[in-house]
């Protein structure tokens, strides 16, 4: 794997490097600050980084701010010992992550338009290159033209714009936990075992317990539940969503939804099971692995 060129490591250093250290930040390297705290009882990294250069262009490198907490790791692959971590490697580096952002895409996010496209950070951006095709390059910033240190300074005020709200968006999250355990009903969103086992890790165990409890509970909905999911479901997709309230369910997914209410409560039961609180959400502990 190529490393980080020595231009992206100028452009890093020439404001980020101390916008970061004065957040609390230490020094990993010449293009990478990490932040460790504990939050509930497990510890999180908190890492900005420069991502190596692309094969095909010398002088380039890839942004990411993102955490990364070794006890869900380690959690999941105690669960489901066949598969592949939660993580997932930020920016092309061997450094792992279970939630990272890009500048690009909350750039994106918070300049998006209604009913219009998304703006692109090449648009206002020379040193920018978006993605190339679907199988092309990934999104990155390219400083083979340029001057690196009115870039360093523009990068500086790009993150903290657009970054650093969101980390703190984050960090306030993953402290608060999760919203929906009081109400969670069947067809809310269902979590999934990563996030499950990060609020577990976080020290938010009622909660934990109380969504798990309520997706069990939930292992057979009624059939009005099961015609209003699929309604919804089908307005979130449709051109006229005026007529979503009226539209016909068909048999078929009334199926496809009782039999997901099933693998939903099953996988429920299995991680409390892996967590040791089946009495905790009231059910005899078993063996699913879905």
């Amino acid at each position: 794997m190529a490393g980080v060129c020595e231009e992206a490591k100028i452009v890093f250093n020439v404001a980020l490097a101390g916008t970061l250290e004065e957040r609390g930040f230490e020094r990993v390297s010449d293009a990478h600050y990490a932040r460790k705290e504990t939050i509930g009882e497990a510890e999180v990294i908190w890492r900005v980084l420069l991502g190596p250069q692309l094969a095909s262009l010398p002088k380039s490198f890839r942004d990411s701010t993102g955490y990364y907490i070794p006890e869900v790791d380690r959690l999941c692959k105690r669960a489901y010992p066949n598969q592949d971590c939660a993580s997932w490697a930020m920016a092309g580096t061997r450094y792992k992550s279970h939630y990272a952002l890009p500048i690009s895409e909350r750039f994106r996010e918070v300049n998006k338009v209604r009913f219009k496209r998304w703006p692109k950070l090449s648009q206002s951006e020379s040193c920018f290159q978006d993605r190339e095709g679907f199988n092309g390059r990934p999104s990155h910033w390219n400083v083979e033209s340029g001057d690196l240190e009115a870039l360093g300074y523009r990068l500086e005020r790009y993150w903290c714009n657009y970054i650093e709200p969101w980390y703190q968006e984050v960090d306030a999250r993953i402290r608060r936990g999760p919203s929906i355990q009081s109400d969670y009903k069947f067809g809310d969103p269902y979590t999934g075992v990563s996030t499950i086992m990060k609020y577990w890790a976080l020290g938010h165990h009622d909660a934990v317990i109380s969504i798990l409890k309520k997706v069990v509970e939930s292992e057979i909905p009624s059939h009005k539940q099961l015609e209003a999911v699929a309604r919804y479901r089908t307005w979130q997709r449709s051109m006229y969503p005026i007529f979503w309230r009226f539209q016909r369910v068909s048999e078929d997914a009334i199926i496809v939804l009782r039999n997901e209410a099933k693998r939903d409560a099953q996988q429920a039961k299995y991680i409390a099971s892996v967590l040791g609180i089946e009495k905790e959400v009231h059910f005899e502990g078993g063996s699913f692995r879905g």
